[in-house]
């Protein structure tokens, strides 16, 4: 039996920052989390730990699986 991800579903929460706003759009742009640092001015590790906090707002385990809600939802 092989072990299975489970993802803690988190309330989503829409008082979203101006920057986590940012990133959530350029995230369903494909965009890398350097390249979202360079575009807005930031450490592409500050990056990532808004890219975390994004995950557990929206209660997705992967990246990709954030991208596919932002693209289903309309918002990038």
């Amino acid at each position: 039996i092989s072990p299975t991800k489970v993802c803690d579903k988190f309330v989503h929460n829409d008082q979203l920052s101006e920057r986590l706003e940012q990133v959530l759009r350029m995230i369903g742009q494909g965009m890398s989390n350097k390249l979202i640092g360079r575009r807005v001015g930031i450490s592409h590790f500050t990056v990532r730990n808004h890219v975390s906090r994004l995950l557990r707002i929206y209660g997705v385990c992967n990246r990709e699986e954030l991208a596919a809600l932002i693209d289903a939802r309309g918002m990038s």
